[in-house]
């Protein structure tokens, strides 16, 4: 049985570990949501509990309003156009939240 040689290329760069790796703030750019306390331009580090909740049980588009703050100009433009993704993400979520506060009589 002939003895396989496994070699590695050196690299001068270190390994990054997740802590590393620099995160870029998320900022918020679906309808109010007031009575779960998410508001339209909140920033925040990562996707809130509430928003996950909502996510897994009305609109999983909302995820998708959560965009880094390097991007957000570009979202905001993308918004005035109706028949944008991000528009069409941001009716869906608006319609859904709609939903649950009448249903919740509140």
């Amino acid at each position: 049985m002939d003895e396989l040689e496994v070699t590695a290329a050196a690299t001068t760069e270190p390994v990054r570990k997740p802590a590393d790796i620099p995160t870029e703030a998320l900022i918020y750019v679906g309808p109010n949501m007031h009575t779960r306390g998410i508001l339209t331009y909140q920033v925040y580090e990562q996707i809130p509990k509430e928003v996950e909740d909502f996510a897994n049980t009305k609109a999983t588009e909302i995820r998708q309003l959560f965009v880094p703050i390097s991007k957000f100009q570009d979202t905001r433009q993308a918004l005035e156009n109706p028949t944008s993704l991000e528009r069409v993400y941001f009716n869906i979520v608006s319609e859904q939240y709609e939903k649950e506060v009448r249903e919740r009589n509140v």
